[in-house]
């Protein structure tokens, strides 16, 4: 009996030799951060493919997935992240949508996610909508003629809104362009509370244009308003030039 049980253990000892070992799929932040920063430097596809592997690997295990969706959104989906990056992006949330660990309604308002994330794109023309003017007559946004066009949605009682407002009023070149009509700037207030957009009309330069929208905008997920302010400019046929994360100065490069 004493030998039968050796030899057996010999046995199993043998089967088992050259087996590769089956290592747990671990959630490694710091190697997710480094490629985050990383990505500036990138060749864009080939940050692309290693995205694919990352998303890949971490898939299989659950909470590795979940915790590494949660990460890389920030950096690339966020409006008001540096690293903010469209296709990347719509690659996290397609492997959200792809994936098992995610159940129906998770999966739809991903998918929600991703149509906004492909309106409205750098090189692309900019969807139209309505919007009422303060002395309540029915505009659209293609019937404004101005080579360049900015759109900013903004709340007037928004801390970050109110500091992008003033950055754009004590910009020289802005307020020249203006002036002479070669810019024109579209305030839209992003909610839909007329009576608070109207309290706060006499804060915006006269030379502005002012406007609120009736929810079209979230209705119909034609522009992404998850952040404000947010803002987009547009050349003389309504192509995006600048989108949602840039700086006065950045405005000042294109339109000068």
């Amino acid at each position: 009996m004493k030998y039968s049980l050796l030899i057996a253990i010999f046995f199993t000892s043998c089967m088992n030799t050259g087996k590769e070992e089956v290592k747990p799929t671990l959630y490694d932040e710091a190697s997710l951060r480094a490629f985050v920063l990383g990505t500036p430097a990138m060749n864009e596809n080939k940050a692309l493919d290693s995205l694919a592997g990352i998303l890949v690997k971490a898939a299989k295990d659950s909470a590795v997935f979940r915790k590494t969706i949660v990460f890389l959104t920030e950096p690339f989906g966020s409006p008001n992240s540096s690293y903010r990056n469209q296709k990347m992006y719509a690659t996290i949330l397609e492997a959200e949508i792809n994936s098992h660990w995610y159940i129906a309604p998770e999966k739809e308002i991903a998918k929600g996610k991703l149509i906004l994330s492909r309106q409205n794109n750098l090189g692309s023309v900019a969807n139209d909508f309505p919007y009422t003017t303060p002395g309540g007559a029915m505009k659209r946004m293609y019937d404004i003629k101005a080579n360049f066009l900015l759109l900013y949605f903004n709340n007037p009682e928004c801390e970050a809104c109110k500091e992008m407002r003033a950055a754009l009023l004590q910009s020289a070149i802005i307020d020249q362009k203006v002036k002479a009509g070669e810019l024109k700037v579209l305030s839209i207030y992003a909610d839909t509370a007329e009576t608070t957009w109207r309290a706060h009309l006499g804060e915006y330069p006269r030379q502005w244009l002012s406007g609120i929208t009736d929810g079209t905008l979230h209705k119909r997920k034609i522009y992404d308003l998850s952040a404000i302010p947010t803002m987009y400019l547009l050349d003389k046929d309504k192509k995006v030039l600048l989108k949602d994360y840039f700086t006065v100065q950045s405005i000042e490069q294109v339109v000068k």
